[in-house]
Parts: structure tokens; C-alpha cells; sequence
């Protein structure tokens, strides 16, 4: 019975299968993650516009564009003016939750300008995990794409009024506002992921005291000591990033000073950075604290961290939590309610003389506080020195904050992962890849002839083809290599191949594929074919081979259809003494293969010469002559 494949006319079938048996199709384990990519990573595209720059996922066997952003960073900052080109400090940015998978280079987006240029294929690996994840996007290059416009929009921001600071962004999972001079004090979570779309924040806070001159104490807030903000924007579709500059007054003095804050919004979550700012023995500081505040509509919910693990109810009515802090080093804390709330992860300095967790839940209004000066959850970290004798808090405080905004399915027990993507940020490389004509096959067929299985198969066109490996299973998945047949390299001209399995193997069906090996390593699977096996219509013995042997052979003949009953197949030597009985079973009609390894039934070697073998089947026999030869 003959089995034939042919599918010349449906390459995208082809190609589909290639993605199932020759690619690990990965998952993504980083769902609020970005990958941020810098220009001088894709050095053939710097120079370009950003115009013709494309980001493209592979996912479920379909191309897609995905929302992405060029931030240029003309010289030093993202905040200046822009030349419209990819510079070797611009930054793309993009979700790893939107990345797809690998494929090979003939696959790519149906647009001819791109085929003309490299592409980069950028590769994410999440090492947090075991094994590792890995995810890719493709970045084109091409004058004719165009915006999808159905592609999401994960941030949107409204500016201040100027010349306020009252500016607005609006994440996937959350809104976060400031309040006139650039003091964040407004956060609701999104309806999307649970959350009641209720401001739940009563405003981020910085307290610091000291004495200067030796004498003259001060105490500081966010109110008093930060001024004149000035802020810049960079806002797209998948982070915004903000700085604030305040001017920093102590006593109701100016002095020559001023602090950064650097803020970055992703869709689930956000840092600040206060800049690394070095403290002077001169300031005198003794107490430092940030912090944030939530209003009352926490009340109810509960404050957690890795030395509070069991939850400090939030209620207004004060508490007592242990204030460990992992010092220098990574620490957590989160409020949340039955709406969600804040995970927080911050990289703890050693500055000072006592670092510690600073949490307070007082609903008794305090004139020397600000927002609604009360506290709900407040928490935040704390820096103090020694007072008596004065010891200052001097070095370097740059405490870098990252707050997840998560609906009430983030619980505690979400944090570890969390924290382990802050310690493990995605590894990301950037692989340069250019088109090629794939090798494109047309046909792939095979038949069974007298016990021999004949494959054959054509190729409309080859691009680095090193070969072909044959695989073979017999209905058990178990592949097996059977044979190479070596491949034409690169050619646009129709190449035929061809390969016998001649084994007699004594199965209804088999199954064959081909692994086309590329001559740098990268390989690709056919679609499977079977084989059905037909029973013969006569008995036959075949000539041994080879022959002379040493010191094994091989002696196949076959078993008709419909034959009942016992085969024998029986080594003599020329006096017509037995030496080996190889078979004495009944056998199922087929065809056969059995080794003779030069031994007698005792197991010793036999000599050289000359030797019968015979099969006997009912009233079948037949005899040959083999030669064994040393």
C-alpha cells in the first residue's frame, strides 16, 4: 500500500508545522515587566526615523504589531529637544507580556521594504525561574508600515496646568495624580483589576529634623522644605517618565541646593528615585523619613511586610509593628483593602546610625502633619542618627522606591515573586538577523515496495541546507535517526532527493520525518508521514549480505498472508549438521530480519567456510549458502 503526502500548494501549512515540532513555544512569567532596549543595541538601524521603526510579536502562529515607544535621549536627558532619528541613547520600550516566540529566518511579516534591511531580534530571558523563559519580539525597518491603530494604549497622562504641577497619569491598573506643587496625593485603582476606582492615597510624605549652627533645630515636610517645582514630561503609550526639580528651603531659608525626583510610570506599576542626594555634615540631619499616607477609605485593610507577615489591621487606632529592616538590602511592605492596594519594594541604604520600617495608623488630627493630617497605613522607611552627642546623618541617600498598584487578587502571598523580579531583572540581548529563502519544501512521500519503504521528497528552493537527517518510529514516538542525505547548500532550482529504508521490520505502521539541518546549526522539522505495512503473497528467502560475512550477517525472508503455523530458519554446515537454530516460532505474516553472528547454539565461533541456511514453512523450503571468512 502506497502513502502519499503531497502539500506543495499549502506552504503556510508547512510553515505552521515547522512552529509546532521546531520551536518551544514559551509562556510569560513577567506580567507587569518592560523591556527597554537602547538604541546602540540595533547599530544598523541608529540614524533612522523613528518613523520606520516597528516592533513585531509572533504569537499563535500569527504577526502582530505591538504597542511600543521610542524615547530619544538627545545628550543627556529625555527631556530636551528631539532630532526625530534613533540615536545610540534612545530607548525602546515595550511589554515583555506582549513578546511572542522564536522564528527562523524566512519568516517574516508580509511587507517587501523590511526584507531589504536586517531585522534584530530581541530575546528576553526571565532567569528567576527554572528552566528559564525565554520570549521574543522582531524590530523592523520599512518606509511603507503604518501604526496599527487596534494596538492598546496601557498609559495615558494629562498634563498640569501650567504653571501648576497638577499633572495626571493614568496606568492599566491605576490613576495617580499630584496636587499643585507636584506632590503626589491621589490614587485609585482600576476597575480592571478589581479595584473600586476610589481615591485611596492621602499623599506621599518626607519628614527630616536636625540642627544647624549647633543650636538652631528645624523639622521639615514635603510642604515646607520642597518648592518652586519645576516639572518635565515624557509621556507614550507604555511609560511615562517625569522629573520634578524642587528648590529645598530649611528655617523658611533658601539654600544652594536642590533635589531630583525621577519618576517612571509602567502600566502596573511605578519608581522614584530622590536622586542619590549627598548629605553634608553641615545640614546637621538627624531624622529621615518617606512614606505614604492613605486616606480613610484604607480603614479596614491590612498592613503587611516580611517581619509583619500575619497583618497589622488598619483601623486609626494606633499599633505596634516590628520595624526590622534589611540594611543595605531589599525590603517589602503592602496595604491593601478588599479594593487592592500598594506593594512596595524598596533598595535600603546603610546611611545613618538606626534604619528602620516607619509605620503609623492614627486617626487623631495633627496640626504638624499634612494632607488630612491624620494617618491610615502610613509606611515607609526611616533613617535616624544619634543625637547626644550630635552625629549627623552625612552620605549619600538616593533610596529607590518601586510600587506596585494591584487589584485584590495580588495578595501576599504574590510578593516573593515580585521581589524576586526586582533582584532578577529580565536578561535581554539583541540578535542581528537577516532574510533568507527558506528551504522550502514541495512534496514529501513515501511507499512500501517488497518490504523496502522508498522516500522521496522535492525542494522548490534551499538556503543553507547542510542536509537531511531520516527519523523513523514505529508507533511508540520513539524517534530514531535512520539516515543523512547531505543538501544543496543555497539554490532557487528544484532539487529531488530520495532515501531507502530497507530494514524489514515486522510492523503495521511506521512513521517518517525529516530534520532539514541548516550549515550553522539551526534545524527545522517536516510534517510526519506513515507507512502502512501489506503481507506478501509468497514466501521468499533472501540472499544474505553480506556475504562472505565476518563476523555477523543478515538473512531476511518473508511470511505470505494467510499462512498458520510454525517457521524455522536453521544454520547448517556441508555435512548437513545443525549449528544454529535461529527461529523455531509461529510467525505473523510480514517481513523479516534476523542477525547470524557467526555462533553455534552453544555459543562458540564457528570456523570459516561454507555454511547452509535454510526456512522451512509447511510444505516451503528453501536452502542458500553462506561463506563466513576470516
Amino acid at each position: 500500500m502506497n502513502n502519499v503526502y503531497d502539500y506543495a500548494a499549502t506552504v503556510k501549512t508547512f510553515l505552521m508545522i515547522i512552529l509546532l515540532f521546531g520551536l518551544t513555544l514559551q509562556s510569560n512569567a513577567r506580567p507587569y515587566d518592560p523591556v527597554i532596549v537602547q538604541g546602540s543595541a540595533l547599530p544598523q538601524f541608529v540614524g533612522v526615523s523613528t518613523s520606520e521603526i516597528f516592533v513585531y510579536a509572533y504569537k499563535g502562529g500569527v504577526w502582530r504589531q505591538i504597542t511600543f515607544q521610542i524615547d530619544e535621549k538627545d545628550g543627556t536627558t529625555f527631556y530636551g529637544p528631539k532630532n526625530g532619528v534613533l540615536d545610540a541613547s534612545d530607548e525602546i520600550c515595550f511589554l515583555s507580556s506582549d513578546m511572542g516566540d522564536s522564528v527562523a529566518d524566512f519568516q517574516w511579516i508580509a511587507d517587501a521594504e523590511s526584507n531589504t534591511y536586517v531585522r534584530y531580534q530581541i530575546k528576553a530571558q526571565d532567569n528567576a525561574v527554572t528552566p528559564a523563559l525565554k520570549n521574543y519580539v522582531y524590530v523592523y525597518r520599512s518606509s511603507t508600515l503604518t501604526p496599527d491603530a487596534s494596538r492598546p494604549v496601557y498609559m495615558q497622562y494629562t498634563p498640569a496646568t501650567a504653571p501648576a504641577a497638577n499633572d495626571t497619569v493614568k496606568g492599566s491598573s491605576y490613576i495617580f495624580g499630584h496636587n499643585l506643587k507636584a506632590i503626589p496625593d491621589y490614587l485609585a485603582l482600576q476597575p480592571s483589576v478589581g479595584g473600586n476606582g476610589v481615591d485611596i492615597m492621602d499623599r506621599w510624605k518626607i519628614r527630616f529634623s536636625g540642627s544647624l549652627l549647633g543650636g538652631i533645630n528645624y523639622t521639615e515636610n514635603e510642604e515646607t522644605a520642597l518648592t518652586n517645582p519645576v516639572l518635565t514630561y515624557k509621556a507614550g503609550p507604555v511609560r511615562v517618565l517625569r522629573r520634578v526639580v524642587f528648590s529645598i528651603k530649611l528655617l523658611g531659608t533658601l539654600i544652594p541646593d536642590q533635589v531630583i525626583f525621577e519618576e517612571v510610570f509602567y502600566p502596573f506599576y511605578s519608581t522614584i528615585d530622590t536622586d542619590g542626594r549627598n548629605l553634608q555634615t553641615n545640614l546637621g540631619m538627624e531624622v529621615l523619613r518617606q512614606s505614604m499616607d492613605f486616606n480613610i477609605e484604607m480603614i479596614g485593610g491590612k498592613f503587611f511586610s516580611e517581619y509583619n507577615p500575619g497583618g497589622i489591621t488598619v483601623d486609626g487606632l494606633g499599633d505596634s509593628p516590628v520595624k526590622t529592616l534589611n540594611v543595605p538590602g531589599i525590603n517589602w511592605f503592602m496595604v491593601r483593602s478588599s479594593t487592592g492596594g500598594v506593594t512596595t519594594i524598596v533598595d535600603m541604604p546603610d546611611i545613618g546610625k538606626i534604619q528602620e520600617l516607619f509605620y503609623r495608623d492614627d486617626n487623631t488630627i495633627n496640626f504638624n502633619d499634612t494632607g488630612d493630617l491624620r494617618a491610615f497605613g502610613e509606611s515607609g522607611v526611616q533613617v535616624t542618627s544619634i543625637a547626644d552627642p550630635p552625629d549627623p546623618i552625612v552620605g549619600t541617600f538616593g533610596v529607590k522606591t518601586t510600587m506596585y498598584y494591584l487589584g485584590p487578587a495580588h495578595t501576599v502571598a504574590g510578593v516573593p515573586a515580585l521581589v524576586n523580579h526586582f533582584q532578577t531583572p529580565l536578561a535581554v540581548s539583541t540578535t542581528e538577523r537577516t532574510f533568507v529563502i527558506p528551504v522550502e519544501l514541495a512534496s514529501f512521500k513515501a511507499a512500501m515496495n517488497g518490504g523496502r519503504v522508498e522516500l522521496e521528497w522535492t525542494t522548490k528552493s534551499e538556503s543553507k541546507n547542510y542536509g537531511f537527517e531520516i527519523h523513523r518510529h514505529l508507533g511508540d514516538k520513539n524517534w530514531e535517526t535512520i539516515g543523512f542525505v547531505r543538501g544543496a547548500g543555497t539554490t532557487t532550482k528544484t532539487q529531488n532527493y530520495q532515501f531507502v529504508d530497507d530494514e524489514r521490520i515486522q510492523s503495521e505502521k511506521r512513521f517518517y520525518r525529516l530534520k532539514q539541518i541548516d550549515t550553522d546549526g539551526a534545524f527545522e522539522f517536516s510534517p510526519v508521514i506513515e507507512v502502512l505495512s501489506s503481507a506478501p503473497a509468497d514466501f521468499a528467502l533472501d540472499q544474505n549480505y553480506p556475504n562472505p560475512f565476518n563476523p555477523s550477517t543478515e538473512i531476511r525472508f518473508q511470511v505470505p498472508q494467510h499462512f498458520e503455523g510454525p517457521v524455522t530458519l536453521v544454520i547448517y554446515n556441508l555435512i548437513g549438521q545443525r549449528v544454529r537454530t535461529l527461529i523455531d516460532k509461529d510467525l505473523k505474516p510480514g517481513f523479516y530480519q534476523v542477525t547470524w553472528d557467526g555462533l553455534d547454539d552453544k555459543g562458540r565461533e564457528m570456523a570459516s567456510g561454507a555454511f547452509i541456511y535454510g526456512l522451512s514453512a509447511g510444505d516451503f523450503k528453501e536452502f542458500k549458502k553462506m561463506i563466513k571468512f576470516k
